[in-house]
């Protein structure tokens, strides 16, 4: 968990720090953009650590490349295709890994 919190605040310092200099050479639009990525990601990476914390190391390493994406790659479509793809490949493994869970849990007197 600790962890998770210093990428989250390390990710807050590269948007902010980025945000200054995107309103220096006065480009505005991206920030809400990686503002919403900052979001989805955080919330994603909870679910998952709540969900299963064998998962967690796959999730911190899409977490760095959404993050590293985000903030290198200039172009606003490469930056949603790559957010979308990583968000659907994160809810179909917590889904898989889920399922089994919840199933085992319904049919046995075990409570997880």
């Amino acid at each position: 968990m600790t962890m998770m919190m210093m990428m989250v605040m390390m990710m807050t310092k590269v948007i902010s720090s980025r945000r200054l200099s995107s309103k220096s050479s006065g480009r505005s639009s991206s920030n809400i953009v990686e503002v919403v990525v900052v979001v989805v990601v955080v919330v994603v990476v909870v679910v998952v650590v709540v969900v299963v914390k064998v998962v967690v190391v796959v999730v911190v390493v899409v977490v760095v490349v959404v993050v590293l994406v985000v903030v290198v790659v200039e172009d606003l479509v490469v930056k949603v295709v790559v957010v979308v793809v990583v968000v659907v490949v994160v809810v179909v493994m917590v889904v898989a890994v889920a399922v089994p869970i919840i199933d085992i849990a319904s049919t046995s007197s075990i409570y997880i």
